[in-house]
């Protein structure tokens, strides 16, 4: 018994740290999206999250980072990035993607932490045109 009570210990001090942040929008419906990659430019597989509020759980680092897959080319000073992304439901008018970028670990640097709550705010438009094409791009 003993030994299983160890055992179980062990366990779970090797449990990789999880994270739960809830996503709201305005106004509600919008549909979450991730990306994961060593720059901006090159996080391209978005990752479906849900619509509007929801809630997003996975894996972090120890000290509550997002956790972005390695790019074995890349280097370790430089950090990586996740992007989550809010479009507009489908059909409405007015409203405009927004999204938020998080940087990873890198040597030397500190990952951006990651938030309990994220809220996106469709209503407000992009800073120019210019601006909005480089975010969004397809």
């Amino acid at each position: 018994m003993k030994g299983f009570f160890l055992l179980a210990v062990l366990l779970a001090g090797c449990a990789a740290p999880r994270f739960s942040m809830m996503i709201e929008s305005e106004p509600t419906g919008a549909k979450v999206f991730w990306a994961a990659g060593p720059n901006e430019a090159a996080a391209k597989n978005r990752n479906y999250i849900g619509q509007t509020p929801c809630s997003w759980e996975g894996e972090c680092k120890r000290n509550h980072t997002f956790k972005a897959p390695t790019i074995p080319f890349y280097s370790k000073w430089v950090p990586g990035v996740v992007i989550v992304t809010a479009e507009p439901p489908s059909g409405s008018t007015n409203l405009w993607p927004q999204r938020r970028v998080f940087h990873t670990d890198a040597r030397f640097h500190d990952g951006d932490p990651i938030p309990a709550k994220l809220s996106f705010d469709l209503t407000r438009p992009p800073a120019s045109k210019d601006a909005y094409e480089r975010q969004f791009r397809k």
